[in-house]
């Protein structure tokens, strides 16, 4: 559950290939909290010959520093739940027991939380909560770690938050031996399933079901290492 100090994780968004990188000291004292952190990779990639690269060109790169990815912090289980209650109600009406299923859950989850075994990442933009996404590896063995609770706040959408999200959870579920990843979800989240199918998932079952007050089509994604 915990953070990560001292590194970024690199995601090029093109070939989707991920990197972790690790800063100098010097680096993080220098920019310490993330601020003209952006700038800094930049120039580190450009150089002094930032004004004579093609802005139509490879060469010209788009850096989109998403702020950093912590693990627990106190208050994080009320924020991930709230954040799903409210969209999930304001978005396709669901009901009060969508809430407290995701309250029940979630805390259960990480009252059982083992570090080799799950993961749980939450994203911050500017000091302040952006998303979140976990790995229960609680029935690991036999059915492959399920993936949960994955959110970013509409805000955030569409600035690379929701990508490095899943591909931290995706490393960590390949390193931690899994032999595949699942998720339930249901039909109708566009951006979310072009972000499942862009690592790799694909629907393996789906059904029509009446859950948290609505006619739903539950989808099953995996995605086999």
């Amino acid at each position: 559950m915990r953070g990560f100090t001292g590194k970024y994780l690199e995601i090029d968004l093109t070939t989707s290939i991920t990197k972790e990188i690790t800063f100098p000291e010097v680096i993080l004292k220098d920019y310490i909290g993330g601020r003209g952190l952006a700038v800094k990779i930049l120039w580190d990639r450009l150089g002094e010959n930032w004004e004579s690269v093609d802005p139509f060109s490879a060469d010209n790169i788009l850096v989109v520093l998403t702020g950093p990815m912590t693990g627990y912090f106190p208050g994080v289980i009320g924020r991930i739940t709230e954040t799903h209650a409210v969209y999930y109600h304001e978005n396709w009406g669901f009901d009060v027991s969508f809430e407290t299923q995701v309250g029940r859950e979630l805390s259960e989850f990480i009252g059982e939380f083992q570090e080799k075994r799950d993961g749980f990442w939450v994203a911050k933009v500017d000091g302040e909560f952006s998303g979140s996404i976990t790995i229960d590896g609680r029935a690991g063995r036999d059915e492959g770690a399920r993936l949960r609770w994955f959110i970013v706040m509409p805000n955030h959408q569409g600035q690379g938050v929701g990508h490095a999200l899943i591909s931290q959870a995706v490393d960590f579920s390949r390193n931690a031996g899994y032999a595949r990843i699942f998720l339930w979800t249901f039909q109708g989240l566009d951006q979310a399933r072009t972000l499942y199918e862009r690592m790799g998932f694909r629907v393996c079952e789906e059904h029509n079901i009446r859950q948290w007050g609505q006619d739903i089509k539950e989808q099953m994604f995996e995605l086999v290492f």
